[in-house]
């Protein structure tokens, strides 16, 4: 280029790869800045992969052009009173800022990367067409979608769909639907089930606990058979003596503690 010149100008029109700029520096003949052809805008990368972040008009750019101002090419956008730079902007953080309030960041110092959708209908979407692997330590995720929430935090997994939750933790799972609730402590090898009544069903090392409030079913069945044990009833010379199949209540009485507590 003849007589190459570093000028500022505002961007009026846009394609890909290209803009045009108004250059309040060079009058047009009618007071106004003259607007330039579509000048190449500078990229990182052109050929074969490519990236693109689109100018908007009014967006203030700096440029080096021949002394014509027909050729030429858009170095960049640059910060200015109308436009100041991000207040949050820091040696060491790498940011992108969008004008609806999302922000992409991290932060060297701090080993931190942030992604914050601030908008209520901000969306998502990460597609992958083939195997995916995602590793992440010491990790704390929330995913909410409508009614459903999942939180994962160290060593526990929770899961809410309404009324419904799930929660998992080592060696114990816990799942609530309204007041209904099943829980399974892997560790202690036990097995819990309420039904939000007072209704109660326990299992632990082949032993069963029912219950309705303070009722127990195994406490009735033991004082039955003590009782049928010690079993007498009236005859005509006296009251009769202990069963005569008295063992065979004891026995009950056995099999009934090997299964109910």
């Amino acid at each position: 280029m003849d007589g190459v010149h570093l000028v500022y100008g505002l961007v009026t029109e846009w394609k890909a790869g290209f803009a045009r700029v108004q250059l309040p520096t060079y009058d047009d003949g009618e007071g106004n800045g003259i607007v330039t052809d579509f000048l190449p805008i500078i990229k990182l990368r052109s050929f074969n992969d490519d990236e693109n972040w689109p100018y908007e008009v009014n967006e203030q750019v700096a440029c080096m052009v021949d002394r014509f101002c027909k050729t030429g090419v858009i170095l960049g956008a640059i910060s200015s009173d109308a436009d100041p730079a991000d207040a949050d902007a820091a040696v060491g953080k790498w940011r992108k800022k969008f004008s609806d309030g999302t922000v992409m960041e991290y932060d060297k110092g701090a080993h931190k990367y942030t992604l914050n959708i601030t908008d209520s209908s901000g969306e998502m979407d990460m597609l992958v067409g083939s195997k995916t692997s995602v590793i992440i330590k010491d990790v704390n995720v929330q995913v909410t979608a409508n009614a459903t929430t999942v939180t994962v935090t160290d060593g526990q997994i929770e899961s809410k769909i309404n009324n419904t939750k799930l929660t998992i933790t080592d060696g114990n799972v816990d799942v609530k639907v309204n007041s209904v609730e099943l829980a399974i402590d892997g560790t202690g090898g036990k097995v819990d089930v309420k039904d939000g009544a007072g209704g109660e069903l326990s299992m632990q090392a082949g032993i069963f606990t029912i219950k309705n409030g303070s009722a127990d079913l195994g406490a009735i069945l033991t004082d039955i058979l003590t009782n049928l044990q010690a079993l007498t009833v009236p005859t005509g010379v006296g009251p009769s003596g202990p069963p005569i199949n008295l063992a065979a209540f004891a026995a009950d009485a056995a099999k009934v503690a090997l299964l109910l507590s």
